[in-house]
């Protein structure tokens, strides 16, 4: 009876995988084979590594907190004008 079977092997950056058939012997198991290769969920930067998505927040952080300082002046500019200022 023919049996194949596919086997994985999951990495942190890659898929391998093979279709083992069980009706030949030696080499001749192996019909197709292949590799499944992923970017790195990382920068580099001399010999250093980072996170992609702490970058990300950085920046988002930076972003937020410009705009919340624009409006609490805009919010402060709008009562002294109120009071005659």
């Amino acid at each position: 009876m023919a049996q194949k079977i596919l086997a994985l092997d999951l990495g942190q950056s890659s898929i391998g995988w093979v279709l083992r058939n069980t009706d030949f012997e030696g080499e001749q198991q192996y019909s197709k084979y292949g590799v499944f290769n992923f970017n790195k969920g990382v920068g580099e930067e001399k010999n250093n590594e980072y996170s992609l998505a702490a970058e990300r927040t950085k920046h988002r952080s930076a972003r937020r907190l410009y705009q919340s300082r624009k409006y609490k002046l805009w919010n402060t500019l709008k009562k002294l004008k109120a009071k005659d200022f």
